[in-house]
């Protein structure tokens, strides 16, 4: 499936996450980099 914004244009991008496991991840992130600014966004 290809979601499209309002103008008509592809959004490839677009992702769905449960709200659970992105808290969860995004803690471990926090916790072991202290700050979730400057870092990369794929690893």
């Amino acid at each position: 499936m290809l979601l499209t914004d309002a103008d008509g244009r592809d959004q490839p991008l677009v992702a769905a996450y449960r709200t659970a496991s992105l808290r969860r991840e995004l803690a471990v992130l926090t916790g072991r980099h202290g700050d979730l600014a400057g870092l990369p966004c794929a690893g």
